[in-house]
């Protein structure tokens, strides 16, 4: 019987991650990893502007521990605007 990661690996191309620096992105960053290929994961950080001031640093160390390049997006107001 296949497992859930074996329908998963096969099923998709890519996985999206999404990461804020705080615990619990940063779990799943660690499950990502440890479930699929490297090759297959994209980590996504939104940058926002109520933000703390350390968590960009955050982001980028867990980043750098586990070996992935972070896309940094920005995220936009509902009226496209960033500030």
């Amino acid at each position: 019987m296949k497992t859930i990661y074996d329908v998963l690996n096969q099923a998709w191309d890519h996985v999206v991650v999404n990461i804020s620096g705080g615990k619990d992105s940063s779990a799943l960053m660690v499950w990502a990893l440890e479930n699929f290929p490297k090759e297959k994961l994209t980590f996504i950080h939104a940058v926002i502007d109520i933000d703390w001031k350390e968590t960009l640093p955050v982001v980028l160390a867990q980043c750098a521990h586990f070996g992935v390049t972070p896309v940094m997006v920005q995220a936009l107001h509902k009226d496209g605007s960033n500030k």
